[in-house]
């Protein structure tokens, strides 16, 4: 587990270490972290054995993880061409989430661009979420990349948000209360992208896309 803000090393330096490569500090034990990633506090998780029961599917071993694996697949975009963009703590490239529904000892974020249709896509998994509370999704609006940079949304650009919040069954993989949501248009300011989600499920799938007005 990386340290993306710093909460851990601020609660527990004794359990984190630099990282070698610029990434947030490591940190080196199990833990569990109940709460928001501005609020979170720790518990100990070295007791816990993780087993068969813990995969997606436990009675079907030929499909273990792969109702997981196939909403996270989005991120690679199939045949498109896809650019890693903006992750986890990244310095100066972060993915931003605040709000209530961002919650949970999980939770995990990551986007990409897609240059064949010009969208960003970012995957937002929260284990605590429970689809009544909100959060707000912060991303740039622009690749920082060496090859690729300052592709993307230029200020002043028109844009929309189309959001899929939803649960995933652990039997058979369907989709299970699921809420669809979409921004008005708004403009890119600040070389940011944004959206309020009212509601929040444990797997959020935003998809920022261009609008051209006439």
């Amino acid at each position: 587990r990386l340290d993306y803000n710093g909460r851990v090393k601020k609660l527990r330096p004794d359990i984190v270490v630099p990282s070698n490569n610029s990434e947030p500090d490591v940190v080196t034990r199990k833990l569990g972290l109940p709460g928001n990633d501005e609020n979170f506090t720790i518990r100990d998780g070295s007791g816990y054995v993780f087993t068969v029961n813990d995969y997606i599917n436990p009675r079907d071993p030929n499909h273990l993880h792969y109702y997981i694996w196939r909403w996270y697949a989005q991120i690679a975009g199939g045949s498109d061409e896809v650019i890693r963009h903006a992750k986890a703590g990244e310095s100066g490239n972060d993915i931003v989430v605040t709000g209530r529904g961002f919650t949970g000892n999980e939770r995990y974020r990551i986007s990409s661009y897609n240059r064949s249709r010009n969208t960003f896509t970012v995957l937002i998994y929260a284990s605590g979420a429970n689809g009544k509370t909100s959060a707000k999704v912060t991303i740039p609006a622009t690749l920082r990349s060496e090859a690729y940079g300052g592709e993307g949304f230029a200020d002043g650009a028109t844009y929309i948000a189309r959001v899929i919040s939803k649960e995933i069954n652990r039997v058979n993989g369907s989709d299970q209360n699921v809420n669809y949501q979409e921004s008005k248009p708004v403009k890119v300011a600040n070389g940011l992208l944004n959206v309020s989600l009212k509601s929040m499920q444990t797997f959020t799938t935003i998809e920022f896309m261009r609008v051209n007005k006439q």
